[in-house]
């Protein structure tokens, strides 16, 4: 990749275009260059969630998932504690994933997954995650910049040199009223920022954007 093209990733963006037309460009395994899709801890229904948004959400994340298969992106699937079925609408699309892992304790990368997913990523040169899934105030967010609890620091992808594409309404439970079009930045939030106390005060949705490597598409 050309120095350019760095800078550009390792940039916070709220970008008002369309994700599926911006995943070509950061799969390219000519380049060593690798997107793929990370499904976490995925259901078929949020308790807070309307009848029609969740409709709305499966259909985007559908559409994701067939369209990144289509041009070879991997797909993993991410379970807390135990690994076990997922959401029917995505088996719909992938009836085996390329990797299916859980989690440890919580946080992608806490305590490491079973099996390991970070020298996954590494083995297969994957430098971007499309990421779904639920909820966005603690998987997602815990996902991607970690845990502090108990005196443990527990990292997330973004620690990794993970670029993380996404979409509101690939967010479980997927609510539009939350999610403006101007992007509202906690300017205090850092990694590991997220321990029990900061967790339960700071749970605006969309903290975690504030941190390099996340770039958020107001359209799939």
């Amino acid at each position: 990749m050309s120095n350019s093209h760095d800078m550009e990733i390792k940039t916070v963006s709220v970008i008002n275009g369309s994700l599926l037309s911006a995943i070509s460009l950061y799969h390219n395994p000519t380049e060593a260059s690798n997107t793929a899709v990370l499904i976490v801890d995925e259901i078929d229904k949020w308790s807070s969630e309307t009848l029609e948004n969740s409709i709305i959400r499966q259909n985007s994340q559908r559409t994701v998932l067939e369209n990144a298969k289509k041009i070879g992106c991997r797909v993993i699937v991410l379970h807390e504690f135990r690994e076990g079925d997922y959401a029917s609408h995505i088996r719909e699309v992938v009836d085996t994933p390329d990797l299916s892992c859980v989690k440890q304790r919580w946080g992608v990368l806490s305590s490491d997954t079973k099996p390991k997913l970070l020298p996954y990523l590494k083995e297969n040169n994957i430098t971007s995650l499309i990421v779904m899934g639920g909820s966005y105030k603690l998987c997602l967010k815990e996902s991607l910049i970690g845990r502090a609890s108990s005196g443990l620091l527990n990292s997330g992808l973004l620690q990794h040199h993970i670029t993380v594409l996404t979409s509101p309404t690939l967010m479980s439970p997927y609510k539009p009223e939350i999610y403006p079009l101007e992007p509202k930045f906690e300017t205090t939030a850092i990694t590991f920022q997220n321990t029990d106390q900061v967790r339960r005060c700071q749970l605006k949705w969309p903290d975690f954007t504030l941190h390099q490597g996340v770039r958020i598409y107001t359209e799939i």
